[in-house]
């Protein structure tokens, strides 16, 4: 996101640009996933759909504590094209290891879910691929490539929404010069 807005020469002023991309990321989501996502809610009343959904939770309050805790940190990542283009290649490294965890198949579990979380956490940072490292992460944990990837798409919901939000909060704040979290 950083390097696109450099590289393409995109001024869009504050962090509008960043609020598009998440409605546009959520939207693609939502679209996708909307059989999961319409699976989980009607069947609700089964134990396994708990568990998931409950595991979804679980894996999304890693990136809730470290986005609210270090939001003022991260934001100067997001400056330091640098820093981003190093996180990136930290990103490749990730993708390039997860090719040796592709053949194992084991179920998902709560404890398997927050540590997919604490990836999406990590993925924070300006360069880390939040799908690249949470689909990994999933691989890394004996889940199919399939189930990672759709655990890793279900748990970016919260974590993108919240990002959305937090980050129009803050246009506000700028352009009304006041602090609208009250």
């Amino acid at each position: 996101m950083v390097l696109g807005q450099k590289l393409l020469g995109i001024n869009i002023p504050g962090n509008a640009f960043e609020v598009i991309l998440h409605i546009g990321t959520l939207m693609s989501i939502l679209v996708v996933f909307w059989p999961d996502i319409h699976s989980l809610l009607n069947d609700i009343k089964d134990y396994q759909t708990r568990t998931y959904i409950f595991t979804l939770l679980l894996g999304t309050m890693p990136a809730i504590i470290v986005g609210l805790s270090l939001k003022d940190q991260i934001a100067l990542m997001f400056d330091n094209v640098h820093f981003v283009a190093l996180a990136l290649i930290v990103t490749g490294i990730i993708l390039i290891s997860s090719k040796w965890f592709l053949n194992k198949k084991s179920d998902l579990t709560l404890v398997k879910g927050f540590n997919i979380g604490l990836s999406q956490a990590l993925a924070i940072i300006p360069g880390i691929s939040r799908s690249g490292a949470t689909i990994c992460t999933g691989l890394m944990m004996g889940l199919s490539a399939e189930e990672a990837a759709r655990f890793s798409f279900l748990l970016a919901i919260p974590a993108i929404a919240g990002a959305g939000i937090l980050t129009a909060m803050d246009i506000d704040k700028i352009s009304l010069g006041m602090d609208v979290r009250a």
